[in-house]
């Protein structure tokens, strides 16, 4: 039987041989490393990455020393760069987020080729409040405890047709959408739990279904593929694997495709940057929760210890 569980709600590439011909991605993997080793001279830097087993980097103490006087350089005229970019912004009226921020400062970093966030002073200084669309859903998401399986996730809104799918239904675009009040209810689970006991019947697997003690999770149908267990009440945020970081990395990597959505409509000259349809919000929903890992779920799961 498997366990799945239910809930509402660069590191730069490493170096394989020795080479003299630096990149400035080994030169920012340089850098961190005097970051983290305030004390150390450079002639001791110099032989610390030429002495490493993998991915030695070849540079004499002269060249360390001019690298080091160029690198407050770059970082300022990337920070000028996105001061003169929050600027633009406020004159267009649109709020800046730290998200967003943060965003636009890796795309400037992937031009100027800098790859961390280390913004301060003015550029900092923003409004954390953006104006939001408002519709809302719910969202039910399921996975197993290895994070080999992940169902697609479980909308639930409040049109019936939303305009934004153009005579095509939500099940066409490959959505599992119902609409109600934007809320679970146990007509609506039980609707999906009899769906679920069929696709488990059709490849004849049986689960075991851990769930929030929440009234709308309470049916009376009796599946006969899924046992349901509910987790008593007050312990939920304790052994409900996606409270102990499934959920989190979820919703930061949906953050992620909506500032990255905001961003290109502001390159692209468009006003209203941060407005977005239920189809949107949905396409970036189910492409966070693609982008979840096992490794994420399975550490996540052994974290609540609730299989041992």
């Amino acid at each position: 039987m498997h366990l799945v569980t239910l809930i509402m709600h660069r590191l730069w590439p490493p170096i394989t041989s020795s080479r003299t011909n630096l990149t400035l991605a080994d030169w920012l993997s340089v850098y961190a490393y005097i970051d983290s080793h305030p004390g150390v001279n450079q002639a001791s830097i110099v032989q610390h990455f030429r002495s490493l087993q993998k991915g030695a980097l070849l540079f004499d103490q002269s060249t360390l020393s001019r690298k080091l006087r160029q690198w407050p350089k770059i970082q300022a005229y990337v920070e000028r760069a996105l001061v003169l970019w929050v600027k633009d912004m406020e004159n267009k009226g649109e709020t800046v987020t730290g998200l967003m921020l943060r965003e636009k400062w890796r795309r400037f970093g992937d031009q100027f080729q800098i790859c961390e966030f280390c913004c301060h002073g003015e550029a900092a200084s923003v409004d954390q409040d953006a104006k939001k669309e408002k519709f809302c859903i719910t969202i039910a998401l399921t996975c197993n405890s290895d994070g080999s399986e992940k169902l697609k996730p479980f909308f639930i809104g409040k049109a019936a047709k939303p305009r934004c799918f153009k005579q095509r239904t939500p099940e066409q675009r490959g959505f599992y959408y119902w609409n109600n009040h934007a809320w679970m209810t146990g007509a609506l689970f039980e609707e999906w739990i009899k769906q679920l006991d069929i696709k488990m019947k059709h490849t004849n697997q049986y689960i075991l279904l851990l769930m929030d003690n929440f009234s709308g999770h309470t049916i009376s149908y009796q599946p006969s593929h899924i046992l349901m267990e509910y987790f008593e009440p007050n312990i939920t945020p304790f052994v409900q694997p996606c409270d102990t970081g499934i959920i989190w990395c979820f919703k930061a990597l949906y953050h992620r495709f909506f500032n990255q959505c905001a961003l290109d409509c502001d390159e692209a000259g468009e006003s209203e940057i941060y407005k977005i349809d239920l189809l949107e919000a949905m396409s970036m929903v189910k492409a966070a929760w693609d982008k979840v890992t096992p490794d994420t779920i399975h550490n996540c799961w052994n974290h609540t210890k609730i299989q041992s």
